[in-house]
């Protein structure tokens, strides 16, 4: 299914930029310092906010196309996004081990399946 593949390839890329060193030690670092160095949030936020976007404009498209009901984009996007997340970057901030990739892939196909049947017109 394309909308499925779509959300899938999303939820991925979100996953793979969220978690790589660089992007954990700003999240570290933002949680710790958020209060005495705000700018570090603002980098946080601009490491999310395109992703999002780009949700929210393909999110439009399907439903002016008719092939998913009228819906909050941007609160459904918001939504996918932290379920795509999951719990594995807090797993990755406190040291544990991420789960295989293809424990990983099972969890995305899955949450991918709830939602898309909860968009779908029928």
């Amino acid at each position: 299914d394309p909308i499925d593949e779509a959300l899938v390839r999303v939820a991925s890329s979100y996953r793979r930029h969220l978690l790589i060193d660089r992007s954990l030690a700003i999240y570290r670092l933002a949680v710790r310092d958020i209060g005495a160095f705000p700018e570090i949030g603002e980098r946080l936020f601009v490491l999310t906010i395109g992703v999002l976007r780009s949700l929210v404009g393909y999110l439009e498209g399907e439903m002016r196309a008719g092939r998913i009901v009228p819906i909050d984009a941007e609160a459904t996007a918001e939504g996918f996004l932290s379920a795509a997340l999951g719990f594995a970057r807090t797993r990755a901030v406190i040291g544990l081990p991420l789960a295989p990739d293809e424990d990983e892939q099972r969890h995305l196909r899955q949450m991918v399946v709830l939602f898309s049947k909860a968009l779908r017109p029928d």
